[in-house]
């Protein structure tokens, strides 16, 4: 064969899936390939810290990896269990929002295989 080349058929940042074609070298032949698809996992890294102090050092509640995670939300409560942060499709730009240094506790639902992170955050 002459030329092999590729094509995407779909692709998030969770699944690709391809076909091959295969041409006959001076022919008119071809070959198609069954879907190949592939499945990606993509762990996000969520702080237990942050310190909304202006020295660019651990400035915002930055989850890595967030932003493939385009319908996850995020929920931020105080210790006594009132909401203080909410937003869906987060952009890792909260800084404390305002509230005082303590222990807080955050709800993240990724909306992708039932996945719920749920902890304590402390800001400083």
């Amino acid at each position: 064969y002459e030329n092999v080349y590729s094509a995407n058929l779909a692709a998030d940042a969770f699944e690709h899936k391809y076909v091959i074609r295969a041409l006959e070298k001076g022919g008119s032949n071809e070959s198609w390939s069954s879907i190949l698809s592939f499945d990606f996992k993509h762990p996000v890294t969520i702080p237990n810290i942050i310190t909304p102090n202006g020295d660019e050092f651990n400035q915002y509640f930055h989850i890595t990896k967030i932003e493939l995670y385009r319908n996850s939300e995020l929920t931020i409560m105080d210790r006594w269990g009132k909401e203080v942060f909410h937003a869906v499709n987060y952009h890792n730009d909260w800084d404390g929002g305002g509230q005082s240094s303590g222990v807080y506790f955050y709800i993240l639902d990724l909306k992708r295989g039932n996945k719920v992170y749920k902890g304590s955050l402390t800001i400083l």
